[in-house]
């Protein structure tokens, strides 16, 4: 008994709908995205840009927090240098044309709101013959010229040409007057002078620069070492070997140099060398957990297969500094990046990605470990994509297929694939826009194609574990509901045939008329005690029949119209026995009904029933009944009629309420229900040329 106890137990856990949802949720959670990081990156798409070969900046010109665009390019009419400004619909705001060409290289311009009047300027770098001029531009409130020629410098010469590039633009209040100067670092190529760094004074018209070097200077650096609120300018080179070593120019480029000036573009202290072609030397700003600033040189020495690492105070003296030694095949996948970083509001130096790992390094080079799988990636770019106040890092693989974006403390990674064709991964530039909907968005410029990216935080990411619980308790609920429907229809099933089996034994006692089933059984008898034996042997046959039709398939509300005619022939020949002589019937059943449409059992006899009690029953002599089948607009209308006494005389004989059209009604309705059909009953009286009662005429519409 216990095992079987056992047992009910053990089913009753397994047919419940908690149990039973397991399966069906984990199978639905399997095919469920499963974010493994709190942030999400999506490719955007892509636009066409404006002008071929342009260059393109994004920056919020007039103050609206949205970006327009900005491209550079050389113009379709005589090639000459042209900005042209859209505005945030990509609509043409408008185009200016310089006397004069861009050189080959991507920085032509700078947006900056020098003039502090809330409207950025577009400051346009380009040249003519051998003078490098600086123009400006204010595309808001109204589109207008501020200067078209300012002399920069001129640039030497060679091989009829002349080869320079413009690096690291900058806005930054250098002389503290309350208004910004542009910064800007400006070197010859193979024209080899001049090399240096300049600043515009917008406000003062002036432009002033340092002593021309002979180191290819890469980083201009803007920083206040010894913290008197005057700032000091800072620059990086790299050992290009350009200008040969018998030109009388100092700090030549064989080797790289870290150079300090002061704001007025003086030096600071002798230039610190770094021997050795394809030497370098890069400088960038760290502040010290207790706020102290420095800044951080990085040493390559490439003949030594050895980098050094430096933290720097004022005019140039060395803090503290570190060398590492790499071998042969990891000098050739060194990258010094000594980007400040900071991680669990501690500062430190992000130095590279070495050997699975991303090492970062604070002022007393106490390193610090990451583990991370990328490989074979580069830092990209450092901004802050989804405006949370801290700049994410993004990497791109080395073949340029993907971009791999990282939270500030390099603990969620998305990847997103840059969708550039293989010959557009070579020359990119990338930056940020601000769209109308307040987000960054990444963009990729491409030759012809802007591409798009965004990056925001992921809510899947935290919900998806109450996701998870909802979908379990969405399985379970409609577990249980169809558990609960089932149960339901198993009822209403027991329920109508509960009811069917009533409807039908009502039925079969409204047939089985006492006083019908007496006078049958009387004239049974009769004609047995007289010897008509054939007779009374067809009246057997028939009751049998009778009785054997409404006793059989008990469980159907509806049945064949042919049976349901049969059936009423049998029970209008037994009344025709009862009435002897004084009853007649007639069945007339047109050629184009349908004798398998399905009625309701028994509606017919139960017409016929009805009217022989009310209508008949009690008319001295001549009863007729007419049952009739025909078709009418596509639908079959079933007809009795008698020529009894009619509704109005039937009811001053009867003795109590008849249960017939009741059951009838029942039966309609039940069958309703059940099959969805509509079953129209018209009864009407009828009456002769006198006007008095002549019968009734029952019409159903099936």
């Amino acid at each position: 008994m216990f095992g079987h106890r056992k047992n009910n137990y053990l089913l009753s856990i397994i047919a419940s709908p908690f149990f039973l949802a397991l399966p069906f949720s984990l199978a639905i959670i399997w095919f469920l995205p499963n974010p493994d990081s709190k942030f999400k990156a999506e490719f955007i798409g892509e636009e066409l840009i404006d002008k071929p070969a342009a260059s393109v900046q994004f920056s919020d010109l007039n103050g609206d927090e949205v970006d327009e665009q900005v491209l550079s390019f050389h113009n379709s009419i005589n090639s000459e240098a042209a900005i042209k400004v859209l505005n945030s619909e990509g609509l043409t705001l408008d185009q200016w044309n310089f006397n004069g060409y861009f050189p080959t290289q991507p920085e032509y311009f700078y947006c900056a709101d020098l003039d502090n009047n809330g409207y950025k300027e577009i400051y346009v770098f380009y040249f003519k013959e051998d003078s490098v001029f600086l123009g400006a531009v204010q595309p808001y409130p109204e589109a207008i010229w501020l200067f078209n020629k300012k002399l920069i410098t001129t640039v030497t010469i060679r091989n009829n040409k002349i080869d320079y590039f413009v690096y690291d633009v900058q806005s930054f209040d250098i002389d503290r007057d309350g208004t910004k100067e542009l910064i800007f670092i400006l070197d010859a190529g193979f024209s080899r002078q001049p090399r240096g760094v300049f600043i515009f004074d917008q406000q003062k018209d002036l432009m002033i620069h340092s002593p021309s070097f002979g180191a290819y200077l890469l980083d201009c650096l803007v920083n206040d070492l010894n913290q008197d609120s005057i700032p000091e300018i800072y620059c990086g080179s790299s050992a290009t070997a350009n200008i040969l070593k018998s030109f009388d120019i100092p700090y030549n480029d064989h080797s790289s140099w870290f150079i300090g000036m002061d704001n007025k573009l003086e030096l600071l202290f002798p230039p610190q060398e770094n021997p050795g072609i394809t030497s370098g030397v890069s400088v960038s700003k760290f502040k010290s957990d207790g706020g102290k600033p420095f800044v951080v040189t990085g040493w390559k020495i490439p003949e030594e297969y050895k980098a050094k690492m430096a933290f720097h105070e004022a005019n140039g003296k060395e803090f503290k500094s570190k060398t590492f030694e790499f071998t042969p095949e990891e000098w050739k996948q060194m990258r010094l990046y000594n980007i400040p970083y900071e991680l669990k509001g501690k500062h430190y130096l992000f130095i590279g990605l070495i050997d699975g790992y991303f090492v970062f390094t604070d002022q007393d080079f106490k390193l610090l470990r990451i583990k991370t799988s990328l490989s074979k990636v580069s830092l990209y770019l450092k901004c802050d994509l989804n405006n949370d106040g801290r700049e994410e890092a993004l990497f791109i693989t080395e073949n340029g297929e993907e971009i791999i974006i990282s939270d500030p403390d390099l603990k969620h990674f998305v990847r997103v694939p840059t969708h550039l064709k293989a010959d557009n991964r070579v020359t990119l530039e990338s930056g940020i826009r601000h769209n109308v909907h307040n987000q960054n968005e990444l963009f990729l410029h491409a030759y012809d194609n802007l591409y798009f990216y965004s990056y925001q935080a992921n809510p899947l990411y935290y919900l998806k574990y109450p996701l998870w619980l909802l979908i379990y308790g969405l399985v379970v609920l409609i577990l249980w509901v169809a558990q609960r429907l089932q149960t339901m229809q198993t009822q209403r099933k027991q329920q109508m045939e509960e009811t069917i089996n009533s409807l039908q034994m009502r039925v079969i006692k409204s047939q089985m008329d006492p006083h019908f089933m007496f006078n049958v059984l009387n004239g049974l008898a009769h004609n047995v005690a007289i010897g008509n034996t054939t007779e009374a042997h067809d009246q057997i046959i028939r009751v049998s029949k009778l009785l054997r039709s409404m006793m059989s398939k008990g469980e159907k509300v509806d049945a064949p119209l042919v049976s349901e005619l049969d059936f009423v022939k049998s029970y209008l020949e037994l009344e025709k026995f009862r009435f002897k002589d004084d009853f007649n019937f007639l069945l007339q059943v047109g050629p184009s009904v349908d004798l398998n449409t399905r009625i309701p059992r028994m509606l017919i006899q139960l017409l016929v029933e009805n009217a022989i009690k009310h209508g008949l029953r009690n008319k001295p002599d001549n009863k007729r009944i007419l049952i009739k089948a025909e078709t009418r607009n596509a639908k079959t209308i079933l007809i009795v009629e008698d020529n009894g006494i009619g509704r109005k005389a039937a009811k001053e004989y009867q003795r109590e309420s008849g249960n017939g059209m009741k059951i009838m009604s029942d039966m309609i309705l039940l069958n309703s229900k059940i099959t969805g059909n509509t079953i129209r009953v018209t009864t009407s009286d009828l009456y002769d040329n006198e006007g008095k009662a002549s019968g009734t005429r029952v019409e159903v519409e099936v």
